[in-house]
């Protein structure tokens, strides 16, 4: 038998019970004046269009999500790895990256160029932290 530890925060909650606990982490998108229509749903919500691309991403990369409102949802038991795309987004360029790097599989981040926006040295600098990283093409 395995003695499971505790989960920090949840005294109720034991490790092997974990994947039926889903936490809540709230993306919202920002207040903004109405754009008229024909304009590209992305300009029109940015907010929801990341939020969703967050979702597709952590999907892609073998994990569980889903969007709830304005609340992203994420399920328990880790990242299995796979191919996500951060469809040119640095933000989720980096985010997927760091959750690549905890995958159980070698996985792929297509556009990580983008993380160059905001951080130009992000690759670099996880390296530097000991992540295997292999810049393709």
């Amino acid at each position: 038998m395995v003695d499971h530890p505790r989960v920090e925060g949840h005294p109720d909650v034991r490790g092997a019970d974990l994947d039926r606990h889903r936490e809540r982490v709230h993306a919202r998108a920002p207040v903004h004046d109405p754009v008229p229509a024909g304009v590209d749903r992305r300009e029109r919500d940015p907010g929801r269009h990341r939020l969703t691309a967050l979702v597709e991403g952590i999907r892609a990369l073998g994990g569980e999500a889903a969007a709830e409102a304005d609340d992203l949802v994420i399920g328990g038991g880790g990242l299995r790895g796979g191919l996500a795309s951060s469809g040119g987004d640095h933000r989720l360029a980096m985010a997927f990256a760091v959750g690549a790097l905890a995958g159980a599989r070698p996985s792929e981040v297509v556009g990580m160029e983008a993380a160059a926006v905001s951080f130009p040295d992000f690759v670099g600098t996880l390296r530097s932290l000991g992540a295997a990283i292999e810049v393709i093409g």
